[in-house]
């Protein structure tokens, strides 16, 4: 579908894309289906899109946002409260696209819940976002493949003997090689 979208639509703004998926996901579940039988299932994603000659990187998402670190801060940028496919109650409202302005040294992050839902530690309780945050911002300045080692190595400490609860995902990073050939592109 998502191909479809991009490469046949050429539909590039992240809120219409997932306008679309919403709209493509409930008619392919719901297809030869009765109203009681229908899968009641939907998915939650972030979706960016950087465009070079603007240095701006539109975000859109169903129910997960995007972190940016700028300046030693982490900024979040919250999705829309509602998931793509069945189960979204708001199928009819769209979703909403933000806009961020890029500057050299911004990194990026977008990941699924299943870090933070991670349950360990000392008492065996979920990570939770704060503490999902507080890791970002520590591990923020490391080069990439350092960070995810550093990722990786934080949520086995935090996991310990316990099972792993959910899938995980994290995808960080930053386009301060894209900005770097603005810049020599406009000198």
């Amino acid at each position: 579908l998502l191909r479809n979208i991009t490469k046949e639509r050429k539909i590039y703004k992240p809120s219409e894309i997932l306008d679309y998926l919403n709209k493509a996901l409930i008619e392919l579940l719901t297809k030869n289906e009765m109203e009681d039988d229908a899968v009641k299932d939907g998915m939650d994603m972030s979706i960016c899109v950087f465009h070079k000659s603007k240095g701006i990187l539109e975000f859109s998402g169903a129910f997960n946002p995007v972190y940016y670190v700028r300046n030693n801060k982490l900024n979040e940028i919250k999705g829309d409260r509602f998931s793509v496919g069945l189960g979204n109650e708001h199928e009819d409202v769209p979703f909403k696209n933000h806009i961020i302005k890029v500057q050299k040294g911004d990194m990026f992050y977008l990941f699924t819940d299943g870090y933070a839902d991670q349950f360990g530690g000392p008492e065996a309780k979920k990570m939770k976002y704060r503490r999902f945050r507080h890791t970002i911002l520590n591990l923020t300045k490391l080069p990439c493949l350092k960070q995810t080692r550093a990722f990786k190595e934080n949520f086995l400490n935090w996991k310990g003997e316990l099972e792993q609860v959910d899938d995980i995902l994290i995808l960080g990073f930053n386009l301060d090689n894209y900005l770097d050939a603005m810049v020599r592109n406009d000198e």
